[in-house]
């Protein structure tokens, strides 16, 4: 379980540099990138 958890922390931690802090600083929605993330996993 502890190995699992440390992955998906780790992936968490990537997934947000991307998705959250990235458009932040260049002052885009957070929102709009999160959707168009989803789009296009899916």
């Amino acid at each position: 379980m502890g190995q699992n958890l440390f992955a998906g922390l780790q992936r968490v931690l990537a997934m947000f540099g991307g998705a959250v802090l990235c458009p932040l600083l260049i002052e885009f929605d957070p929102n709009t990138t999160i959707f168009f993330s989803g789009l296009g996993s899916s």
